[in-house]
């Protein structure tokens, strides 16, 4: 359970509005604390189905107008958060990458399983690639020679560290 706080004066419904730690208001009815917007959706759509969130259009989590909110698989909600842009007929059609922030079409990005896009690499092609040279470089001698400099070198200092700390006490 996430902690939450109570703002001064805030009710609905007659019960005092808290807020959790990701910033979502939250009442308690029969000693369980559920996020508002949850309630208002079930009260006028009924039961929230399996896999599915409830969006807030606007995000913002206080504007919990039933006007406001949108139900989503969880994967769609995922990807609206992720930054993914969909065309006019709700078709994605572009992505961020998560190593140059760039925002490019999704066949910049290598796709894990064949046929489908749900399951793109994070990196466009171009950081993946750059990625995959670096981790070739990795596996070179002259990287080995040098990591095992390093790690002797490291090694020593700890040594050293242990000895002063021994002739200390």
């Amino acid at each position: 359970m996430k902690r939450k706080f109570t703002t001064k004066g805030e009710t609905i419904r007659g019960k005092k509005i808290s807020y959790d730690t990701s910033g979502y208001p939250r009442i308690t009815i029969n000693k369980v604390s559920t996020p508002i917007h949850l309630i208002l959706w079930k009260e006028t759509h009924g039961e929230i189905p399996n896999g599915c969130d409830i969006h807030h259009k606007d995000f913002n989590k206080k504007n919990y107008q039933i006007e406001n909110l949108d139900l989503l698989t969880h994967q769609q909600h995922t990807r609206i958060h992720a930054g993914w842009i969909r065309d006019v007929n709700g078709i994605w059609i572009a992505k961020p990458c998560s190593k140059c922030n760039q925002i490019l079409p999704l066949s910049e990005f290598w796709v894990r399983k064949k046929g489908d896009n749900s399951l793109l690499y994070s990196r466009c092609k171009r950081c993946h690639n750059d990625k995959e040279k670096m981790s070739k470089y990795y596996r070179t001698d002259k990287y080995r020679e040098k990591n095992r400099i390093r790690l002797r070198k490291e090694r020593a200092k700890i040594k050293l560290e242990k000895n002063e700390n021994r002739k200390r006490n």
